[in-house]
Parts: structure tokens; sequence; C-alpha cells
């Protein structure tokens, strides 16, 4: 992840995106709103507008992902963490929490 980190710090450098925290904020949330909207068209809990292009529902969805990533990728640059390590931290505990005794690794 600190590779995606730090080719999103380069990109964002090249292109000129120099957002401030809350416009990152808003456009994460955006991106996740457009992303559960896909969802709910693919798993059929929302019915398309006329007009919608339903075909290659899978590469939109996999697009707005990338979408949320890249947001998530500046979020932590612009707070200068370490995005992997406080994934690889939140993991542990959601393990210690709810794994089941059998299933622990």
């Amino acid at each position: 992840m600190n590779d995606l980190q730090n080719k999103q710090k380069e990109i964002s450098e090249l292109c000129g995106f120099h957002s401030d925290l809350v416009s990152l904020a808003l456009g994460a949330s955006a991106e996740t709103g457009e992303l559960c909207d896909y969802i709910a068209k693919y798993t059929k809990h929302k019915i398309p507008k006329p007009g919608d292009d339903m075909s290659n529902l899978r590469e939109k969805i996999s697009l707005e992902c990338a979408d949320v990533l890249v947001y998530l990728l500046q979020i932590a640059n612009n707070l200068e963490f370490d995005l992997e390590e406080v994934y690889l931290k939140k993991t542990e505990t959601l393990l210690k929490r709810h794994a089941t005794t059998s299933s622990r690794i």
C-alpha cells in the first residue's frame, strides 16, 4: 500500500491535485455514493432509470472502487499516515473481536 500511496502522491503532484481535507472527504463520499448506486443496481435492489446503461456493471463497480481508493490514498497522504499500517492494525482488532476460536489464524 505504501507503493500506492507514493504513486498517488506522484500523480497528485503531476496533475496538480492539491485538495484540502474537506474536499477530499466530500469527494470520497460522492464516489462511495456512486459505488453504492451501481451495487444496488447490480444486485437488483434498485430499479434502473430509463436510459441507464446497465451493461458492464461489474466494470463500473470496479472503477468506482478505484475512485474511492484514490481519495483514501489522498487523505492518508494529506494527513501523513501509512494506510497499510493502519489497515493491518485494524484487521488485527477485527480478528480479535470477531473471529471464532476455531477459525483464528
